[in-house]
């Protein structure tokens, strides 16, 4: 599950995993070895990190991503966080 999710990733960013390998600093064996097997937390931390998501990510596919356009400005969605910032800017504009 871990590794389609890290595939699925991967892709939506056009990203290989020889590409997260490299920005993690391993051999892409060595990050093949790790997702195919059972990764420790400080892995699948610093995966994460690389792909610039919460670790929550790596784990369940309900978390909305994507991009908004919101008064001519493009949003990127990755996580709970990102539409709570979202959400501060409508606020804001509809209270001035």
């Amino acid at each position: 599950m871990i590794k389609t999710k890290i595939k699925s990733l991967l892709n939506d960013r056009g990203m290989t995993q020889i590409d997260l390998a490299a920005k993690l600093g391993v051999q892409p064996e060595t990050l093949s070895r790790t997702i195919s097997g059972n990764p420790t937390l400080k892995s699948l931390t610093d995966i994460a990190n690389a792909l610039e998501v919460e670790i929550i990510r790596l784990f369940s596919s309900n978390m909305p991503t994507g991009y908004v356009e919101y008064n001519k400005e493009v949003f990127k969605i990755n996580s709970v966080d990102d539409i709570k910032t979202l959400l501060v800017k409508i606020e804001n504009a509809s209270n001035h």
